[in-house]
């Protein structure tokens, strides 16, 4: 019978053996090259932990998964996370005992360093991440709203009926927009911009947004990092302010994807999570009309409340998808009844 252990990488002398483990494993044009420079090295919340797994066959690893760190606020305090990602094992070794074997340790060194540990796991990965040990899970829904109903009447309706109900269809869509436009225009401005602003830090201190939920600490450095540094995804802000001062009321931060022309909507944030939000999104669902854009998407996941501002901006929920967490047992009480607010730019992908 196979003997199976974990043991720690070393960073700095074994990243090759990391790159091609990741090569062998996902199916993807990524940069493995880079991702690992980027996320494991750069992280500006510290370096990042990455385990391989090993059989008693072979010198060299066959499985790996590692954690990132996150700083997290809730009620006036900041807790540490660990955000594991990147699991794989070579197809030779793929039965339920050596992943468990790899999963778990990596859950147990995670709560051994920080206060919160938790994933984005695909479908697939769902049983095996529970039999670890993962017991607490929230969904993140992606919402969508369209701009222009061509694709979207073409999928549902005969083409007849489709070319004759499309411009019906999207000059209402802009009526009511531009009726929520009016009336937040005359409170803020608003700039497109390619780096978040200096006074991010500022807004985080000032926010009462944050006081509403458990989420990741919004500051210059932590946006710069995810904005700057992903390769696949070059953001974009919308920054906005009150008319007549200099202070920084929120941000929507964005991809576009020209191909098939949607807005994505990486991350956004706001001095309250009530007018000031929803105003944002509605002189958003206008401004982004110039990228001649077709439909916004955003998945995050927050409070009711939260969702209430985005369906009143013509939102609507679409499919959802579960984040597993582990509590270390000393904040299990302070945690329970808090809600999560999470976005894109919680999960690192390359």
């Amino acid at each position: 019978m196979i003997g199976y252990q974990v043991r720690q990488v070393d960073l700095i002398k074994e990243k090759e053996s990391v790159v091609e483990l990741w090569n062998n494993n996902f199916n993807s044009n990524t940069d493995f090259k880079y991702k690992y420079k980027w996320l494991y090295s750069h992280n500006p919340f510290g370096p990042a932990s990455l385990y391989f797994l090993l059989s008693d066959e072979s010198s060299e690893p066959i499985g790996i998964q590692g954690f990132s760190h996150r700083i997290l606020y809730l009620k006036g305090e900041y807790y540490t996370a660990s955000l594991v990602a990147d699991f794989a094992v070579n197809a030779n070794h793929r039965t339920l005992g050596p992943g468990l074997l790899l999963l778990k340790h990596v859950l147990k060194s995670g709560l051994q360093s920080d206060d919160i540990v938790y994933s984005f796991p695909n479908n697939k990965a769902v049983p095996v991440v529970k039999r670890a040990g993962y017991k607490l899970a929230v969904s993140v829904t992606r919402f969508s709203k369209v701009i222009k109903s061509k694709k979207y009447l073409e999928d549902r309706l005969p083409r007849s009926l489709a070319v004759f109900a499309v411009p019906i269809l999207d000059t209402s869509i802009m009526l009511v927009d531009y009726v929520g436009y009016l009336k937040a225009v005359v409170t803020f401005d608003r700039e497109l911009v390619s780096r978040a602003p200096h006074e991010i830090d500022q807004l985080w201190e000032a926010s009462t947004f944050k006081e509403e939920c458990l989420l990741t600490k919004r500051n210059k450095s932590y946006i710069d990092w995810r904005m700057s540094e992903d390769a696949n995804k070059k953001a974009s802000f919308f920054i906005f302010r009150r008319k007549n001062t200099a202070h920084l009321t929120g941000y929507i931060s964005f991809y576009y994807d020209e191909i098939n022309r949607v807005i994505d909507v990486l991350d956004f944030f706001a001095i309250d999570a009530n007018v000031t939000l929803r105003m944002m999104f509605k002189l958003f669902a206008v401004d982004v009309r110039k990228f001649d854009v077709s439909a916004i998407s955003v998945e995050y996941k927050g409070n009711r409340h939260m969702d209430h501002v985005l369906e009143s901006t013509g939102f609507r929920a679409r499919e959802s998808r579960s984040v597993y967490y582990m509590l270390n047992k000393d904040i299990e009480k302070e945690f329970k009844s808090n809600e999560w607010f999470i976005t894109s730019w919680d999960e690192d992908a390359l």
